[in-house]
This record gives C-alpha cells, sequence and structure tokens, in this order.
C-alpha cells in the first residue's frame, strides 16, 4: 500500500531529533538502561485516502469475490464448488412474468403456487436520489419509485409457503425500520440484515449526502425474515447455515443503476435447500436460472405454470435441457454433509437466538 496519506513524514525526523536534544531533559544516570531509538511507524489510512482520491477503503480489502475468497482454505473452497454444482444440477429454466404490480395480484398471477424464497427489490424513493436511470428508464406509468404503504400492500402471504424465507433490500434510509414494519405485515421474523458493503475500485463512485445524513452511503441493507419454525439440528434438509456471511462487498454499479450484487443469488441458494424461488421487481438483467421473475421492466413473459410444475415433479424434459430433476427440494450428499459447518450443540452455544432455531 502507499504511505500514510496524513501526515508529513519528511519533517518527522527533525521533530524526534529536537525532542532528542531538548535541554530540559534529564541526563541519563548510569544505572538506567539503554532505551531503544525512537521508530517511525508507517501505516495505511484509507480515510485520508478517501477524501484525497474519493477511494473508499473497503477498496481494499483482499480476496472478496467468491471465487477466490477462500483460497487459503480449501476445505471451505470445496464446499462452495459442492454446492454451487448442486444448486445448478436441480435449477429449472428461468420463466418469467412481464406485469404490473400495482394492478396484478401475486396469487393469481401465479396460480396459487407458494414459493420457499421471495427476494423483493422494490424502487425505493431514496435512488431516485442518486440514480438518474431509475427516474429516465422508469416503465412505471405512476411514478419511478413505490412508497413502503404500496409495498406493503402486496399480497405477499398469498404466495409465500410455511416455512419460508425473505429478502427484501431496504436502502441505506428510513427502510431499515420501515423493512422490519414490512416483514411483520407479511408474517415474517426478521432473523438477519445482509450488508452490500459498496466498492468503487475503477470511478469516484456516487457522493451520496442526503439530509439528514452526515456521512456518505457507502452500503446498503437487505432484510432477511423468516415465516414458520426451522430448526437447525433437524432441518439440514431445508436449510444450511454458517455456509456465508451476513457482508457482501461488491462494485456499485458505474452506471448508476440499481442492480445489487450477483453475490446475494448465490447466498440464497447456499442457504435454503427449497427449489421454489421468485424474485419481485426484476428486470432482463435479473432472470436466472432456478427462478421465477416478476416485474414490469422485463421485455416479455414466458411463465407457464403447469410446466413449471411439471419441472419440480421431474416430468418430461425442458426447452432446451435433456432433463430437470425433480422435487421441491435441491439435495444434499455425503461429501457436503461431511465438511459444511453444523450447527454447535446446545451445552456450547452463547448469546440470544433469533428466528431459526
Amino acid at each position: 500500500m502507499g504511505p500514510h496519506m496524513g501526515c508529513d513524514l519528511e519533517n518527522e525526523p527533525e521533530l524526534l531529533e529536537l525532542s532528542a536534544n531538548n535541554p530540559e531533559k534529564k541526563e541519563k544516570t548510569e544505572d538506567e538502561p539503554e532505551k531503544p531509538a525512537a521508530q517511525i511507524i508507517v501505516r495505511n489510512d484509507y480515510m485520508q485516502n478517501f477524501i484525497n482520491t474519493s477511494l473508499r477503503p473497503q477498496n481494499y480489502i483482499r480476496e472478496v469475490h467468491p471465487l477466490v475468497r477462500f483460497t487459503e482454505y480449501p476445505k471451505l473452497q470445496h464446499l462452495a464448488q459442492l454446492k454451487d454444482a448442486i444448486v445448478d444440477a436441480y435449477a429449472t429454466p428461468p420463466m418469467y412474468i412481464k406485469a404490473n404490480l400495482r394492478r396484478e395480484g401475486l396469487g393469481t398471477l401465479l396460480g396459487g403456487i407458494r414459493f420457499d424464497v421471495i427476494l423483493i427489490d422494490p424502487p425505493l424513493r431514496e435512488y431516485c436520489e442518486w440514480s438518474p436511470s431509475t427516474i429516465i428508464n422508469c416503465p412505471d406509468p405512476v411514478r419511478p419509485y413505490w412508497t413502503w404503504e404500496e409495498i406493503g400492500a402486496l399480497a405477499i402471504e398469498d404466495v409465500a409457503a410455511t416455512p419460508s424465507f425473505i429478502f427484501i433490500w431496504v436502502g441505506d434510509c428510513e427502510g431499515l425500520d420501515q423493512g422490519r414494519s414490512l416483514l411483520r405485515k407479511w408474517g415474517y421474523r426478521r432473523c438477519e440484515d445482509i450488508c452490500w458493503v459498496k466498492t468503487n475500485k475503477t470511478w469516484p463512485g456516487t457522493p451520496l449526502m442526503a439530509p439528514p445524513s452526515v456521512f456518505q452511503h457507502t452500503k446498503e441493507h437487505c432484510l432477511m425474515g423468516i415465516r414458520g419454525t426451522v430448526r437447525r439440528s433437524t432441518d439440514g434438509h431445508f436449510i444450511h447455515c454458517n455456509v456465508d456471511t451476513d457482508v457482501i462487498i461488491a462494485e456499485e454499479p458505474e452506471d448508476l443503476t440499481t442492480r445489487k450484487p450477483e453475490e446475494l443469488y448465490y447466498l440464497i441458494e447456499h442457504f435454503c435447500m427449497g427449489r421454489r424461488r421468485l424474485e419481485l421487481f426484476g428486470n432482463d438483467e435479473n432472470i436466472r436460472r432456478g427462478w421465477i421473475t416478476v416485474g414490469l421492466g422485463l421485455s416479455t413473459t414466458n411463465w407457464d405454470r403447469d410446466r413449471y410444475l411439471s419441472w419440480l415433479r421431474g416430468e418430461g424434459a425442458a426447452q432446451g435441457t435433456p432433463y430437470v430433476r425433480g422435487g421441491l427440494l435441491v439435495p444434499t450428499t455425503p461429501d457436503i454433509e461431511a465438511i459444511r459447518p453444523k450447527s454447535p450443540p446446545l451445552s456450547v452455544r452463547k448469546g440470544p437466538r433469533r428466528g431459526i432455531i
């Protein structure tokens, strides 16, 4: 790393010398042990570097990408590879629905199917303050954002299975409180807060300081909620805990869009073994194998309820693929079970438990 950005190193040796020759300094006695010479300690000052260059301190955290994160931890790296392989093997072909969620009910739109995972990325008002594309390219005829009351009016309970998990992006302002209220309204309990720490390695970044903020915002939050009861000790067929962390360090989009990091998909797919996954407020960039994407920003629709259910039952071949494995859950394997982190026994657990028992 570069030198310390917040001090004048050329003057420091002179200051040390003046201090050593201070006439008021007490004379050393013969019995007094020799003291080591003063040293200059050079440290990286990432905050001063941010002031000088606009490069954020989190840019310098190493090995943040999932592909290189566990390079020095072969066991965890092998686990991530095994999880990716089994999730990919059981992923249904992508399906998507171009729909205006202001007008169409989720239960009717999705034919009464209930989902194990629901991911929501609503167009928040705070995005309009720093994302021009949110306003310019918005397909919504009403306004380029949804109020918290409008988001809360979504009939999530009509498409949520029990048990199930929900992930909702809430921005970095009042959404932390509003998001918790939404989870309670929909019958979920908040169990985690996933934080996206935004880097800007290749560009100055968004200088967001919306009133009444006193700091520049360089993160966003995704609240995770649980519906029903899931036990770590007995429900290993449905959840795999402790495989990932609750922090995502990824580049902020240089085009000032509200696109979220792809890593969240991996986190969800590694954690929950349920195959029925739904994303709301998606667009063409969000189309993904193993998911149903719904949103007004999609170009077209390929949703077929009967065909989707047939894939989950393992009946017939999918278009462009030789065969889709059936089952409502992504199975585990002996290799995964042998190396994935397990919950500690009750005798060694400490602290309060939240959501997942």
